[in-house]
Formats: structure tokens, sequence, C-alpha cells
């Protein structure tokens, strides 16, 4: 009787790896969903770039230590973001884990072309303030 319960489990977790596997398997067989995966990318490419900009906005009118804490709220914050558009993308739009990964990272870049952005045109304290108020 003792062995039973031991026999179960071990179909239990061979029969998981086997349903993971199938899962792995159509995914990649599935196609990818261009369209979602084009409107994820471009919308978190745009909040990326925003991002930059807010950043670097701080970092041109603020005490060092604000920021730093805004740099880092930030960050927090884009952990969140991104890591839920590698799920839409990898369980929705039926990319492979690597590409995602990739597509994602290329996305994420957008942050620095913001800040370069905003330093490379030195605006006024006035659109500054106006940006960090956003």
């Amino acid at each position: 009787e003792v062995d039973q319960p031991i026999e179960k489990e071990a179909v239990d977790r061979s029969s998981r790896r086997s349903n993971l596997v199938t899962q792995m398997t159509s995914r990649t067989q599935a196609r990818v969903n261009r369209q979602l995966a084009a409107s994820i990318l471009l919308g978190d490419g745009f909040h990326n770039f925003a991002d930059g900009l807010f950043v670097a906005a701080a970092f041109k009118s603020c005490s060092s230590s604000v920021a730093i804490g805004i740099a880092l709220v930030t960050l927090c914050h884009e952990i969140a973001q991104e890591l839920a558009d590698f799920f839409v993308l990898t369980n929705y739009c039926n990319m492979s884990t690597p590409k995602a990964l990739l597509l994602n990272f290329v996305s994420g870049l957008s942050v620095l072309l913001g800040g370069i952005v905003f330093l490379a045109s030195e605006p006024n304290d006035e659109t500054t303030g106006i940006i960090l108020a956003m």
C-alpha cells in the first residue's frame, strides 16, 4: 500500500513532463502572432523612450539622491513591465523564448535613446518641469 502513492506520484510527474513537452512543441509549430507582437514591442519601445526622458530629466534637474531614487523606482517598474511583455510574447504571440528575450531587450534599449535625446536637446527648465510632471 505504501508503494502505490509513490508510483502514482511518478506517473503524475511523467505526465506533467509529457504535457510540458507537448506545449513546447505546439508553441514552436504555432504561427507567431505578428500583429500582437508588433503592438506589444512598439508600445513597450515608446514606453521605455518616455522612461528615458523622465530619468534623464531627473538627473538634469534634481539632486543626485532624488535622481537615483527615481531611476531605481523606474527600474523596479520596468522589471514587472518587461516580464509581462515576455509572457505575452511567449504565451499569446507564440514566440520562442530566445526570440522573445532578444526582441524585448532591443525594445528596452529605447530607454537609452530617450535619455540621449533629452540630454542632447538641452531643454530649458520649463520643458524639463513639464517632462517631470508627466
